[in-house]
């Protein structure tokens, strides 16, 4: 499904639950999850819609939400840097 991204792959692009369900919505197709029955199905969400809406809308949700991460991951960095004595 190369013309597809999974919910996995849109939130290794930086998007979140919140973000996919208000810019995409529903997904475009499901399939039963194949590491189990008992698993959700995976969700596939258009690779031309997401590209579409990642370079409109939602550009400035992804940029605010990556600068988010950048800083906390360095706060997190400097709190482990000071329990380590350093």
């Amino acid at each position: 499904m190369d013309d597809y991204f999974t919910t996995e792959q849109l939130r290794a692009r930086g998007w979140t639950s919140r973000m996919i369900k208000a810019h995409l919505g529903k997904p475009d197709a499901t399939q039963a999850d194949p590491r189990g029955r008992l698993r959700k199905p995976i969700q596939f969400y258009a690779r031309d819609r997401v590209l579409h809406i990642e370079g409109t809308a939602a550009r400035d949700d992804l940029g605010k939400l990556n600068e988010a991460r950048d800083l906390a991951r360095r706060a997190a960095a400097v709190r482990t840097n000071r329990k380590a004595g350093g």
